[in-house]
């Protein structure tokens, strides 16, 4: 009768492989799961078996499976340790390869992980807030340490990671956790943070939760201008639908940005720099954000904000440190060696259409007239 029942519980543990599937090791319900790539699979399982053997016609890799609830089935391509099950309470059965050794718990530091070079990171623990920074959300974690792990997967530059109570995980880019947003009512998250990230002790002002943590602006309005500064374009591929995402993208990439101007077409344009308005494109508006150190300027002249090569080639435009402008600011040796201007009555501007012609193009223009002592065109 021993002898029965001995057989009677190998069978229930190790289960054979008659239908091309590897025979698995069944190590019971635990409060604990694999902690491995966690691929969770879609459909209607009865049992554990069934799991098992969905699992690996999706994933052959798999070595271990978890069947939570009765229902969710997870596949594992490894069980380097046992992770805790979130929220507290909850159970999944595992399965396994008999060729794998049931490992212990995982490290709560995070010494054990899934083979790659994850940052350590410090415990801030359970807060009803959460830090003020550009975030992301992404699917699959089920506990803290994975949501960390994964944040990192996703992002080399993630500084925080939030569990939530509701079973979100959330990513902060950014370098630092200046303060704290508070949660929607009974929401609770435990944050996980790079070490060398100080916990903040304050909650955020309606002010830093409005601006997200870049710097504050001023709205100039939608306008058919906008700055002549570098007029660096990012992409809007990651999610910018508007003015104040634009002006997230344009500091996150381009930190001297202090103005940016949101189009109409959907295009976003970094500034490091805003001496005037030039115009826009017909058709084209835009709506322009920038520093509240930053006065509003006047319209560009016709040379303001040209590129050094279109600037040489426009009559009236000289190109001098670095920026294109027009006759006015020339001295009077620089005006006279520059094409399209004039130093007439001790200032330098604009030379009339005729000045510059050949003496045979000078001949033939209305209006204009060919000096033979200066050998130059003049207007009549």
């Amino acid at each position: 009768m021993a002898r029965l029942v001995l057989l009677a519980f190998i069978a229930a543990r190790y289960a054979a492989a008659d239908d091309g599937y590897p025979a698995y090791a069944n190590w019971g319900t635990k409060t604990t799961y694999c902690d491995g790539s966690d691929r969770e699979l879609g459909g209607d399982f009865i049992d554990a078996a069934g799991c098992w053997e969905a699992c690996h016609d999706a994933y052959p890799e798999t070595v271990a499976i978890d069947f939570v609830k009765s229902a969710d089935c997870y596949c594992q391509d490894a069980c380097p340790c046992l992770a805790p099950h979130t929220p507290s309470g909850l159970t999944g059965e595992i399965l396994a390869l008999e060729s794998v050794a049931e490992p212990d718990e995982c490290d709560a530091s995070g010494d054990e992980s899934s083979g790659d070079d994850i940052p350590s990171y410090a415990d801030w623990g359970t807060k009803t807030a959460y830090c003020l920074g550009r975030e992301f959300e992404i699917g699959g974690p089920r506990y803290a340490y994975g949501c960390w792990e994964a944040c990192h997967h996703e992002s080399s530059d993630t500084v925080a990671a939030r569990f939530t109570s509701e079973g979100e995980c959330w990513c902060t880019e950014g370098g630092t956790c200046p303060c704290l947003v508070p949660h929607d009512d009974q929401v609770t998250s435990v944050i996980w943070a790079l070490e060398s990230v100080a916990e903040p002790e304050r909650e955020c002002t309606a002010e830093e939760i409005k601006f997200g943590g870049y710097p504050v602006y001023a709205e100039w309005g939608t306008k058919t201008t906008y700055c002549a500064g570098s007029d660096s374009q990012i992409s809007t591929g990651g999610g910018i639908t508007d003015a104040a995402g634009c002006w997230a993208g344009c500091h996150e990439l381009r930190p001297e940005t202090v103005a940016i101007d949101y189009t109409s077409e959907g295009e976003c344009y970094c500034q490091d720099a805003c001496p005037c308005f030039a115009p826009h494109d017909a058709q084209v508006t835009g709506e322009i954000l920038a520093l509240e150190s930053i006065a509003e300027p006047d319209e560009c002249d016709a040379c303001s904000g040209l590129a050094k090569k279109r600037c040489k080639k426009t009559a009236g435009c000289a190109y001098k440190k670095n920026t294109c402008i027009s006759c006015s600011g020339l001295s009077k040796k620089k005006c006279k060696k520059t094409n399209g201007c004039a130093y007439k009555k001790k200032q330098c501007s604009a030379a009339s259409s005729c000045s510059g012609l050949s003496k045979e193009k000078c001949k033939t223009t209305d209006g204009c007239k060919y000096k033979k002592k200066k050998e130059k065109c003049k207007d009549k």
